[in-house]
């Protein structure tokens, strides 16, 4: 019995896995989302790192996440940031950075949650 039980409790695990990683790729928008900035990285940085690709918009920072959300000028200017760095890696200020569409549609919707976040905090 111990080892049927066992057994059921990591098939469950392999089938959230295999949830967990058939995540949705969210759709194409101006708005990029970069995760695993390092403590340093600044605005300028991120749009330095952007600016060969189109006019950036907005760079909102997150740092105690480690976040940052980059609005670009057009969907194929923030596309073109992905295709070139999608088969390569990224680095920003000498670390590996990993970026995707953001789910957000408009950064002046992060900058009011990013307020407010910090209100609370204070």
């Amino acid at each position: 019995i111990f080892f049927r039980t066992m057994a059921l409790k990591r098939q469950r695990s392999d089938e959230e896995t295999d949830v967990k990683r058939s995540r949705v790729e969210p759709e194409p928008s101006k708005v990029l989302i970069f995760h695993g900035l390092s403590p340093d990285t600044g605005k300028e940085d991120l749009k330095g790192f952007c600016s060969p690709f189109g006019s950036v918009v907005r760079v909102v920072m997150m740092k105690t996440m480690k976040q940052a959300y980059v609005e670009m000028e057009s969907i194929q200017a923030s596309s073109a940031i992905l295709r070139r760095f999608r088969p390569n890696q990224a680095f920003i200020r000498n670390k590996m950075v990993i970026f995707e569409f953001s789910c957000k549609e408009m950064t002046q919707k992060i900058e009011y949650s990013n307020m407010v976040k910090k209100a609370k905090t204070i």
